[in-house]
Protein backbone atom coordinates (compact mmCIF):
# COMPACT_ATOMS: atom_id res chain seq x y z
CA UNK A 1 0.00 0.00 0.00
CA UNK A 2 2.80 2.57 0.78
CA UNK A 3 0.32 4.81 2.71
CA UNK A 4 1.55 7.69 5.30
CA UNK A 5 -0.97 9.48 6.89
CA UNK A 6 0.32 13.07 8.65
CA UNK A 7 -1.02 15.28 10.63
CA UNK A 8 0.38 18.68 11.29
CA UNK A 9 -1.21 22.23 12.33
CA UNK A 10 -1.96 24.71 9.32
CA UNK A 11 0.73 26.64 10.66
CA UNK A 12 3.48 24.16 10.36
CA UNK A 13 6.21 23.71 7.57
CA UNK A 14 6.74 20.54 8.69
CA UNK A 15 4.10 18.86 5.73
CA UNK A 16 5.85 20.56 2.83
CA UNK A 17 9.75 19.55 4.11
CA UNK A 18 7.89 15.50 4.27
CA UNK A 19 6.45 16.24 0.32
CA UNK A 20 10.18 17.52 -0.54
CA UNK A 21 11.92 14.98 1.20
CA UNK A 22 9.49 12.11 -0.72
CA UNK A 23 9.86 13.22 -3.87
CA UNK A 24 13.51 12.83 -2.90
CA UNK A 25 12.89 9.34 -2.39
CA UNK A 26 11.02 9.31 -5.36
CA UNK A 27 13.81 10.17 -7.64
CA UNK A 28 16.37 7.69 -5.36
CA UNK A 29 13.96 4.41 -5.81
CA UNK A 30 11.61 5.03 -8.47
CA UNK A 31 8.91 4.98 -5.64
CA UNK A 32 7.74 6.77 -3.20
CA UNK A 33 5.40 6.15 -0.01
CA UNK A 34 1.64 8.24 -0.77
CA UNK A 35 0.88 11.43 1.77
CA UNK A 36 -2.20 11.93 2.85
CA UNK A 37 -2.16 15.22 4.84
CA UNK A 38 -4.34 16.75 7.72
CA UNK A 39 -5.03 19.28 10.09
CA UNK A 40 -6.28 18.53 13.66
CA UNK A 41 -9.34 19.56 12.77
CA UNK A 42 -9.66 16.88 10.21
CA UNK A 43 -8.86 13.90 12.87
CA UNK A 44 -12.23 12.74 12.33
CA UNK A 45 -11.02 11.48 8.67
CA UNK A 46 -7.76 10.73 9.82
CA UNK A 47 -8.59 7.66 12.06
CA UNK A 48 -10.46 6.38 9.32
CA UNK A 49 -7.55 6.78 6.80
CA UNK A 50 -5.01 5.51 9.58
CA UNK A 51 -6.86 2.45 9.62
CA UNK A 52 -5.44 1.50 6.25
CA UNK A 53 -2.06 2.97 6.35
CA UNK A 54 1.02 1.95 6.64
CA UNK A 55 2.64 4.98 9.35
CA UNK A 56 1.66 8.37 10.48
CA UNK A 57 3.61 11.64 11.06
CA UNK A 58 2.53 13.55 13.75
CA UNK A 59 3.68 17.31 14.02
CA UNK A 60 4.33 18.99 17.94
CA UNK A 61 1.92 18.72 21.02
CA UNK A 62 0.12 15.93 19.17
CA UNK A 63 0.22 13.65 22.60
CA UNK A 64 -3.82 13.32 23.31
CA UNK A 65 -4.60 12.58 19.94
CA UNK A 66 -1.82 10.09 19.53
CA UNK A 67 -2.31 8.38 23.18
CA UNK A 68 -6.39 8.24 21.45
CA UNK A 69 -5.11 6.72 18.05
CA UNK A 70 -2.37 4.31 19.80
CA UNK A 71 -5.42 2.93 22.16
CA UNK A 72 -8.23 3.03 18.60
CA UNK A 73 -5.78 0.59 16.79
CA UNK A 74 -4.47 -1.42 19.53
CA UNK A 75 -0.70 -0.57 19.25
CA UNK A 76 1.72 -1.84 22.40
CA UNK A 77 5.05 -0.33 22.02
CA UNK A 78 6.72 2.75 22.33
CA UNK A 79 10.17 3.27 20.16
CA UNK A 80 12.55 6.33 20.71
CA UNK A 81 15.07 7.08 18.84
CA UNK A 82 18.37 9.06 18.95
CA UNK A 83 21.89 8.30 16.31
CA UNK A 84 22.79 5.66 19.39
CA UNK A 85 20.34 4.58 21.38
CA UNK A 86 17.10 3.41 20.76
CA UNK A 87 14.31 2.60 23.77
CA UNK A 88 11.89 0.56 23.70
CA UNK A 89 8.73 0.74 25.69
CA UNK A 90 5.42 -0.29 26.66
CA UNK A 91 2.87 2.08 24.98
CA UNK A 92 -0.51 2.60 27.21
CA UNK A 93 -0.26 -0.29 30.00
CA UNK A 94 1.46 -0.11 33.17
CA UNK A 95 1.13 2.76 35.56
CA UNK A 96 -0.66 4.57 32.75
CA UNK A 97 -3.38 2.39 31.94
CA UNK A 98 -7.00 2.07 33.17
CA UNK A 99 -8.47 1.36 36.44
CA UNK A 100 -5.66 1.17 38.88
CA UNK A 101 -5.64 4.51 39.90
CA UNK A 102 -8.23 6.22 42.73
CA UNK A 103 -8.21 8.80 45.81
CA UNK A 104 -8.52 7.27 49.02
CA UNK A 105 -8.94 9.15 52.66
CA UNK A 106 -6.79 7.80 55.66
CA UNK A 107 -8.15 8.75 58.79
CA UNK A 108 -4.78 9.51 60.46
CA UNK A 109 -3.17 11.35 57.69
CA UNK A 110 -6.18 12.70 55.36
CA UNK A 111 -6.33 12.70 51.68
CA UNK A 112 -4.10 10.14 49.86
CA UNK A 113 -4.10 8.81 46.22
CA UNK A 114 -2.61 5.77 44.07
CA UNK A 115 -1.43 4.35 40.62
CA UNK A 116 -0.58 1.00 40.22
CA UNK A 117 2.25 -0.02 37.91
CA UNK A 118 -0.07 -3.17 36.68
CA UNK A 119 1.28 -5.36 33.73
CA UNK A 120 0.56 -8.93 32.20
CA UNK A 121 2.96 -11.47 31.14
CA UNK A 122 1.65 -10.11 27.49
CA UNK A 123 2.41 -6.70 27.86
CA UNK A 124 5.95 -7.57 28.90
CA UNK A 125 6.36 -10.27 26.34
CA UNK A 126 5.21 -8.16 23.41
CA UNK A 127 7.24 -5.14 24.12
CA UNK A 128 10.96 -7.04 25.05
CA UNK A 129 10.20 -8.92 21.49
CA UNK A 130 10.15 -5.61 19.67
CA UNK A 131 13.18 -4.17 22.07
CA UNK A 132 15.35 -8.03 21.05
CA UNK A 133 14.82 -7.74 17.18
CA UNK A 134 16.02 -4.04 17.08
CA UNK A 135 18.90 -5.60 19.11
CA UNK A 136 19.41 -8.09 16.85
CA UNK A 137 18.96 -6.33 13.76
CA UNK A 138 21.66 -3.68 14.55
CA UNK A 139 24.59 -5.60 16.72
CA UNK A 140 23.29 -3.80 19.68
CA UNK A 141 23.24 -4.63 23.49
CA UNK A 142 20.10 -4.73 25.50
CA UNK A 143 20.14 -3.20 28.42
CA UNK A 144 16.86 -3.41 31.25
CA UNK A 145 16.06 -1.03 33.12
CA UNK A 146 13.75 -1.29 36.21
CA UNK A 147 13.55 -1.17 39.44
CA UNK A 148 15.60 -4.21 40.56
CA UNK A 149 14.43 -6.13 43.55
CA UNK A 150 12.00 -3.81 45.40
CA UNK A 151 9.16 -4.27 43.08
CA UNK A 152 7.83 -7.65 41.46
CA UNK A 153 6.74 -5.95 38.50
CA UNK A 154 10.59 -5.46 37.92
CA UNK A 155 11.01 -9.17 38.84
CA UNK A 156 8.44 -9.94 36.77
CA UNK A 157 10.15 -8.00 34.00
CA UNK A 158 13.66 -9.75 34.23
CA UNK A 159 11.85 -13.19 34.66
CA UNK A 160 10.43 -12.66 30.86
CA UNK A 161 13.08 -10.88 29.48
CA UNK A 162 15.59 -13.59 30.38
CA UNK A 163 12.97 -16.08 29.58
CA UNK A 164 13.02 -14.80 25.96
CA UNK A 165 16.86 -14.26 25.37
CA UNK A 166 17.16 -17.61 24.89
CA UNK A 167 15.28 -16.91 21.36
CA UNK A 168 17.94 -14.38 20.88
CA UNK A 169 20.95 -15.58 21.87
CA UNK A 170 22.91 -13.54 20.21
CA UNK A 171 21.90 -10.76 22.30
CA UNK A 172 24.00 -9.93 25.42
CA UNK A 173 21.41 -8.40 27.97
CA UNK A 174 22.13 -6.44 31.34
CA UNK A 175 20.18 -5.70 33.93
CA UNK A 176 20.52 -2.68 35.12
CA UNK A 177 18.31 -0.67 38.33
CA UNK A 178 16.88 2.81 36.69
CA UNK A 179 18.56 4.72 39.50
CA UNK A 180 22.22 3.16 39.09
CA UNK A 181 21.39 4.34 35.69
CA UNK A 182 20.54 7.73 36.56
CA UNK A 183 23.47 8.24 38.69
CA UNK A 184 26.03 6.87 35.83
CA UNK A 185 24.36 8.35 32.87
CA UNK A 186 25.84 5.36 30.75
CA UNK A 187 25.30 6.48 27.17
CA UNK A 188 24.53 2.95 26.26
CA UNK A 189 25.39 2.49 22.30
CA UNK A 190 22.60 -0.10 22.02
CA UNK A 191 18.70 -0.64 23.38
CA UNK A 192 17.13 0.12 26.37
CA UNK A 193 14.30 -1.66 27.34
CA UNK A 194 11.85 -0.30 29.94
CA UNK A 195 8.45 0.31 31.07
CA UNK A 196 7.02 2.95 30.12
CA UNK A 197 7.01 4.80 33.78
CA UNK A 198 11.41 3.92 34.08
CA UNK A 199 11.79 4.98 30.48
CA UNK A 200 10.11 8.42 30.34
CA UNK A 201 12.43 9.08 33.56
CA UNK A 202 15.67 7.87 31.65
CA UNK A 203 14.64 10.00 28.55
CA UNK A 204 14.27 12.75 30.38
CA UNK A 205 17.58 12.32 31.52
CA UNK A 206 19.34 12.22 28.50
CA UNK A 207 17.00 14.98 27.05
CA UNK A 208 18.43 17.47 29.95
CA UNK A 209 21.90 16.20 28.89
CA UNK A 210 21.30 17.05 25.29
CA UNK A 211 20.40 14.13 23.69
CA UNK A 212 17.40 14.60 20.92
CA UNK A 213 14.68 11.77 20.50
CA UNK A 214 13.05 9.90 17.13
CA UNK A 215 9.80 8.91 18.61
CA UNK A 216 7.73 5.92 16.75
CA UNK A 217 5.48 3.04 17.42
CA UNK A 218 6.07 -0.50 15.42
CA UNK A 219 5.16 -1.53 13.44
CA UNK A 220 2.41 1.29 12.90
CA UNK A 221 4.73 4.17 12.99
CA UNK A 222 4.23 7.32 14.93
CA UNK A 223 6.37 10.49 15.05
CA UNK A 224 5.76 13.20 17.14
CA UNK A 225 7.11 16.91 18.75
CA UNK A 226 9.86 17.22 17.02
CA UNK A 227 12.05 20.15 15.17
CA UNK A 228 12.28 20.03 10.79
CA UNK A 229 15.62 18.26 11.62
CA UNK A 230 14.31 15.78 13.47
CA UNK A 231 10.92 14.77 12.06
CA UNK A 232 13.23 13.66 8.90
CA UNK A 233 15.59 11.81 10.84
CA UNK A 234 12.57 9.90 11.89
CA UNK A 235 11.46 9.33 8.18
CA UNK A 236 14.15 7.90 7.57
CA UNK A 237 13.66 5.36 9.98
CA UNK A 238 9.85 4.85 8.67
CA UNK A 239 11.35 4.43 5.25
CA UNK A 240 13.41 1.76 6.07
CA UNK A 241 11.47 -0.06 8.48
CA UNK A 242 7.72 0.72 7.23
CA UNK A 243 8.87 0.53 3.42
CA UNK A 244 12.20 -0.90 2.93
CA UNK A 245 13.26 1.46 0.96
CA UNK A 246 16.92 1.59 2.16
CA UNK A 247 18.10 3.88 -0.84
CA UNK A 248 15.55 6.62 -0.14
CA UNK A 249 16.02 6.64 3.63
CA UNK A 250 20.35 7.07 2.61
CA UNK A 251 19.77 9.90 0.23
CA UNK A 252 17.70 11.29 3.64
CA UNK A 253 20.75 10.55 5.63
CA UNK A 254 23.28 12.32 3.56
CA UNK A 255 20.82 15.43 2.87
CA UNK A 256 20.92 15.57 7.22
CA UNK A 257 24.95 14.81 7.19
CA UNK A 258 25.33 18.02 4.65
CA UNK A 259 23.36 20.08 7.35
CA UNK A 260 24.78 22.49 9.84
CA UNK A 261 24.40 22.15 14.04
CA UNK A 262 20.85 23.48 14.73
CA UNK A 263 19.65 23.68 10.75
CA UNK A 264 16.25 26.44 10.67
CA UNK A 265 13.67 25.16 8.79
CA UNK A 266 14.98 27.11 5.38
CA UNK A 267 18.08 25.24 6.16
CA UNK A 268 16.12 21.78 5.54
CA UNK A 269 14.19 22.93 2.60
CA UNK A 270 17.27 24.51 0.69
CA UNK A 271 18.96 21.00 1.16
CA UNK A 272 15.89 19.23 0.43
CA UNK A 273 15.55 21.27 -2.82
CA UNK A 274 19.09 20.73 -4.13
CA UNK A 275 19.21 18.52 -7.21
CA UNK A 276 15.25 18.77 -7.45
CA UNK A 277 13.98 20.41 -10.32
CA UNK A 278 11.12 22.37 -8.32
Amino acid sequence: MNKIVSVFSDEDLTDELIRLALERVRLAEGVSPKLDAYSPKDMPRAYDEAKNADAMLFGYGAHEVIRALAKALNLHTCVRFNKEIALVTNCLGGIYGEGRHGFDHDPKFGRAAYDAEYLSELEIERTARVAYEYAEQYGKKLLLLDGGGELVTSVLWRKIVSDINEDYPSVPVKMCETCEFLRGYDRLDGVILASKLFGDIAWAALRAEGVTSIVGDTPFAIYSDLDSENILLSLTRMLTNCFALEKGAQDLSNVLRSLPPHPSTHDVKFALQSGLNI
